[in-house]
């Protein structure tokens, strides 16, 4: 049996730190170089760009990673007959997302169409990050979308220079960001070099059983941007890029570890869910070990923002309460996926769309409901609780089709440790900003390190995230 590599959630998260720091550092400079106005602008565009983009492949991206989980050996073959169909289902929704922006957003010709071939580009590569994450290749993570992140990032910085605030539009932004699509795409082709051998029974296949997972995926899009449009209701074109910032910082550090880790585990957990007993076991643990993870960095990150703001966003004021808020809802949501592996066996992808359907619902209504008597604080706790019931039911839907039993008195004893350990070390205070922080963050991460020590020693075994010889192999 293989053996399973620390190298590899390393790899992933250097692609996860490439991508997810590039558009976090794009943020302010964004910012920076479009102004309040335009930049807030963009805020309202950006969402249904996202959403669209995983939407490209119709779901044959996911159906791939499926059917290579259970048929490794025929690798090239599956994606040859894939990525054709992959190309015209994407050119399909772009068609799409350009009537969206040109008619319904009233974007202008130009700024649709660009947004339109960024979908089919960004699409494209949907079918390569599948393709890698079956074979656990995640250098190609790094050689390709880790690479392309860092550059658009780049680009930025340097076009911004070159250009005053009154220049810099998203219509530059995009066409940067399109152009370096659009080179990554052909990057990932020559280093597949696939043979053009559509298969459109294969095609329908994997669209059945990984469309319903997409449209939830487009669904839970929103969940993250749907408060966006309510505080464009409420608020000014100041508050909503203020809003913007402090929700982006706040999913920075949850999502940053959710994705390289659901990047490697949701072959396994595809696996688990199939096998069961041992392998649903070690599920288990291995989800406890992530809320372990994701708490600590969420506190760290808190304790951390109230200094580095001002180097971040020195033009926008700190709401620690709106803070605060939206950590929370991106911790929440960012379990949602360990507890989402009941909807990835067969006959079971609908649920992930019922339930990301109803969460969605349940947060459209309380952003806007919350929006008027809360203003922006209202809309952040509005998203929050339709985070919440999202993520809880999803637990209870894998708990009841899986039997898997997830550890739950550790993970409440972990929200209470680390709430407490958060409470304690804010109240302390020793000299200028900079001292007190370094303070807090060394007192938490000592006790951190001791409690983790003693609880490993007690389980008697290394720390690792699970022993070799219980990896259930995709």
């Amino acid at each position: 049996m293989a053996r399973f590599k620390l190298s590899g959630i390393g790899l992933y998260a250097l692609s996860v730190v490439l991508v997810s720091g590039s558009n976090f550092v794009s943020t302010p400079l964004l910012i920076r170089a479009m102004g309040a106005a335009e930049f807030s602008r963009w805020a309202l565009l950006e969402p249904i760009l996202l959403a669209l983009i995983p939407l490209a492949g119709l779901g044959i991206n996911v159906g791939l990673l499926q059917k290579l989980s259970t048929e490794p050996e025929r690798a090239n073959a599956l994606f040859s007959a894939l990525f054709p169909l992959q190309l015209v289902c994407a050119l399909a929704v772009g068609l799409v997302g350009l009537c969206i922006f040109l008619l319904v957003v009233d974007a202008g010709v130009l700024l649709s169409a660009t947004c339109a071939a960024i979908i089919l580009a960004e699409g494209g590569l949907l079918l390569f990050m599948a393709f890698w994450r079956a074979q656990n290749k995640p250098a190609f993570f790094v050689a390709v979308d880790g690479v392309r992140a860092f550059a658009l990032m780049v680009a930025i910085f340097l076009t911004a220079l070159a250009m005053s605030a009154s220049q810099f539009t998203a219509q530059t932004y995009l066409g940067l960001r399109f152009c370096l699509a659009l080179l990554a795409l052909a990057w990932a082709t020559f280093l597949v070099k696939p043979s053009w051998r559509p298969d459109r029974a294969l095609a329908v296949s994997a669209i059945r059983y990984g469309l319903p997972v997409t449209i939830a995926s487009f669904l839970s899009t929103w969940f993250l941007n749907i408060d966006r449009y309510a505080v464009d209701r409420f608020g000014s074109a100041l508050e909503l890029t203020s809003y913007v910032a402090h929700s982006r910082i706040a999913q920075l550090l949850p999502m940053a570890i959710m994705s390289p880790f659901f990047l490697w585990f949701a072959p396994k957990a595809m696996r688990a869910v199939a096998e069961k007993g041992k392998a649903l076991e070690t599920a288990a643990d291995i989800t406890l070990a992530y809320v372990a993870i994701l708490f600590w960095a969420s506190v760290n990150l808190w304790l951390l923002m109230p200094f580095a703001w001002p180097l971040i966003f020195p033009s926008l004021a700190f709401d620690p309460l709106l803070f605060g808020i939206n950590i929370l809802s991106a911790a929440i949501f960012s379990l949602a996926n360990p507890f989402s592996i009941g909807s990835l066996g067969h006959g079971k992808t609908h649920a992930a769309l019922l339930i990301a359907g109803a969460g969605l619902a349940i947060a459209f209504v309380c952003t806007f409901a919350f929006g008027t008597v809360a203003a922006v604080h209202g809309v952040a706790y509005g998203r929050l609780l339709g985070i919440l019931v999202y993520t809880t039911i999803f637990a209870v839907f894998t708990v009841r089709t899986t039997g898997i039993r997830y550890n739950w008195q550790g993970m409440v004893a972990l929200a209470i440790g680390f709430l407490s350990l958060a409470v304690a070390a804010s109240l302390v205070r020793i000299g200028p900003p900079w001292l007190t922080v370094a303070s807090q963050l060394l007192a938490i991460n000592l006790v951190t390190a001791a409690a983790a020590g003693v609880a490993l020693r007690r389980r008697g075994r290394k720390p690792s995230l699970m022993r070799t010889s219980e990896v259930p192999h995709g």
